[in-house]
């Protein structure tokens, strides 16, 4: 898809797909009443989330605080990307 064509393009892609995690957040929220599809998409969020990191995004207290995360803060894939940019700001 066409986020997968921005990945890895330059300085700027941090910021795009944070924004795209932000986004399928909400959707997984909204997709309640549909379990797969709400698992795919928190699945696909926190890819998303775990690029952004690799390309440089370091900002753990918008990660920690941006309500558009909520639904994926149980997930321990979730919680291992914060354990992994808590350990790097070490």
């Amino acid at each position: 898809g066409r986020l997968d064509r921005i990945v890895g393009l330059d300085q700027a892609v941090p910021n795009v797909l944070r924004t795209a995690v932000s986004v399928l957040a909400a959707c997984s929220q909204a997709s309640r009443d549909d379990p797969a599809k709400a698992e795919e998409l928190a699945v696909r969020a926190v890819v998303l989330l775990r690029k952004c990191l690799n390309a440089g995004y370091d900002n753990l207290r918008h990660l920690e605080a941006d309500g558009h995360l909520d639904c994926l803060r149980s997930r321990s894939d979730f919680q291992l990307v914060l354990a992994d940019l808590q350990a790097a700001e070490q």
